[in-house]
C-alpha cells in the first residue's frame, strides 16, 4: 500500500444500554483549547437602581471607561459603556454589557457579552459591599463577542471567534477580566509513514500508524499542503 494519509473519525459503536455519550465522540468534541486574548479593567460607577421588575431586580452599572492588554490588541475601554443587571431570586446575577473599544492603533471594535455571578450568600454580600474576595470562592464568567472593521482586526467578528472569560471585582469602582478565545477543534489524522526494523543488513521495512493533531481547517488543499511525505 502506498504511504497515504487517511482520516480517522475515531468514532466507536458501543451496544445500546452500554455507550457512554462521551465515549462516542471523536477527540475534537471532547477538548476544548484556548489563548489569552486580552485582560480587561473596567472602571464602574452607580449602579442606577431601577428596582424589582418582573424579571427580578434590575439595575444598571456605568462604564466610563478602562483598558485592555493583550498581545495581538490593547487599548482603551471608551466612555459610554453600560452593565444591565438583574438580581434573580436565587441570588445569582446575570449581566449583559455593551463597550466600545479603541485600539492601540486608533481602530473603534464593539464588545458585548453576557455572564452570570453567583455563590455563596457571604461571599456575594463582600462583594456587593466592595470588599476584595477570592475568585475562586465564587463563580463569575461571561461570554463575549465583538464586531470590527473590515481590515486588520475583522479576525474578532463572532463568525470568525468565539471566547469566554473569568470576571472578578477588585474592589466596588473595578472590575476585571480575563477574556480567551476559543481555538479550532484539534483534527486527529491518521498517517502510514515508513519505519525500520531491526539492525543491518536484514533490516524490513515496515510501516507505523501516527497521530498527527493539527488545528481544523475547511481549507483540503492547506491540510494538504501541510501533510508530511
Amino acid at each position: 500500500m502506498a504511504d497515504q494519509e487517511v482520516i480517522s473519525p475515531q468514532i466507536k459503536t458501543l451496544p445500546v444500554g452500554e455507550a457512554k455519550l462521551d465515549e462516542g465522540l471523536p477527540v475534537e468534541l471532547r477538548t476544548v483549547r484556548s489563548r489569552l486574548l486580552f485582560v480587561m479593567r473596567l472602571d464602574v460607577k452607580g449602579p442606577l437602581v431601577v428596582g424589582g421588575t418582573s424579571n427580578g431586580y434590575r439595575r444598571i452599572g456605568i462604564v466610563p471607561g478602562g483598558s485592555f492588554e493583550g498581545e495581538r490588541l490593547s487599548g482603551q475601554v471608551l466612555d459610554g459603556g453600560s452593565d444591565w443587571q438583574v438580581i434573580r431570586g436565587d441570588g445569582s446575577t446575570t449581566l449583559g454589557v455593551r463597550l466600545v473599544l479603541r485600539t492601540d492603533d486608533g481602530i473603534l471594535v464593539t464588545m458585548s457579552y453576557r455572564g452570570i455571578r453567583h455563590g455563596p450568600r457571604g461571599i456575594i454580600d463582600r462583594i456587593e459591599r466592595g470588599e476584595v474576595v477570592e475568585p475562586a470562592t465564587h463563580y463569575f464568567r461571561i461570554n463575549p463577542l465583538f464586531e470590527a472593521p473590515d481590515g486588520k482586526y475583522d479576525w474578532l467578528n463572532a463568525s470568525s471567534l468565539s471566547a469566554s472569560a473569568i470576571g472578578g471585582r477588585m474592589d466596588r469602582s473595578t472590575a476585571y477580566s480575563r477574556c480567551c478565545d476559543v481555538l479550532p477543534a484539534l483534527t486527529t489524522r491518521t498517517a502510514y509513514v515508513p519505519v525500520c526494523v531491526g539492525p543491518g543488513p536484514s533490516a524490513m521495512w515496515s510501516r507505523k500508524t501516527v497521530i498527527l493533531a493539527r488545528p481544523f481547517s475547511t481549507d483540503q488543499s492547506a491540510i494538504s499542503r501541510a501533510t508530511p511525505r
